[in-house]
């Protein structure tokens, strides 16, 4: 009961597949990862997603970060919005410390925050410092998350509850997506000019 209520997901799991052996698996997996992508988009406040795509294309710098899994989904986001904006980087790189690339982050620059469980220690104390030097920060998560959403100036939870010890991350991607999507737009002729560069 302790390991479920922290997110384990070998306990969280536990019996999930074994209800449904009479139905095909693949069609189990199907139909859980549109729930998740249905969820995740569905229950979003749109609102608040327009103001996450206004202020990526106003920031001076955006700074796309992540840990364990959520490195590749920072990775992803950094890749498609350094084709229509200037500064899009992605931390930390191998071998690098995690402040030499955010120690000149500013007020005008977006944090932009990818944290799956299992969330490590550092993730919450970088939050934190960034959030006392009022650095805005745009927080993609689990719906599971309540510790390191309070720093966070926009949260933007994704159910990713699959079906077995994995998580689902469909409705990430396709948020990714939307977000990278509504910022090429959004960028006009400046991010068509870089594009095309």
């Amino acid at each position: 009961r302790a390991a479920q209520s922290t997110g384990d997901p070998i306990f969280l799991t536990t019996g999930l597949m074994g209800k449904r052996k009479a139905e095909d698996p693949l069609h189990v997996h199907l139909e859980r990862d549109l729930h998740c992508l249905r969820e995740t988009l569905s229950r979003l406040d749109e609102s608040l997603v327009n103001e996450v795509i206004e202020r990526i294309v106003s920031a001076r710098r955006v700074l796309c970060l992540g840990f364990r899994n959520s490195y590749y989904f920072a990775a992803y986001a950094q890749r498609q919005l350094l084709l229509v904006h200037p500064r899009a980087d992605l931390a930390p790189a191998d071998g690098q410390t995690l402040m030499e690339y955010a120690g000149d982050v500013g007020p005008d620059d977006l944090l932009l925050i990818f944290g799956f469980r299992r969330r490590p220690v550092l993730l919450r104390s970088f939050m934190e410092l960034m959030h006392t030097r009022a650095i805005p920060i745009a927080y993609v998560t689990d719906r599971q998350a309540v510790t390191n959403t309070k720093f966070a100036r926009w949260v933007l939870p994704c159910e990713v509850h699959g079906t077995s010890l994995f998580d689902s991350y469909v409705g990430v991607m396709s948020l990714i997506n939307f977000i990278c999507t509504q910022v090429s737009v959004r960028a006009g002729n400046a991010g068509r000019q870089r594009l095309r560069q």
